[in-house]
């Protein structure tokens, strides 16, 4: 699950840096950096509201411990 999580982070990323510079090349570097926050408050809003409404895995309780 964490190792998902690293490639998904991963791959979010070089999306990003893919249409930064898109958008650097067409509109300029300050549009492309707001682009690149607006799009960044919006992820971080995305992730609040999945977070909370996922449960926190619980630990595993081995077998010789019980």
């Amino acid at each position: 699950l964490a190792n998902d999580h690293f490639k998904l982070q991963s791959d979010s990323l070089k999306l990003t840096k893919k249409y930064f510079g898109k958008v650097e090349k067409a509109l300029g570097a300050n549009t492309a950096a707001r682009f690149v926050q607006v799009m960044n408050q919006v992820n971080l809003l995305i992730d609040v509201q999945i977070a909370a409404s996922m449960p926190l895995i619980e630990p595993v309780v081995e077998e010789a411990a019980r």
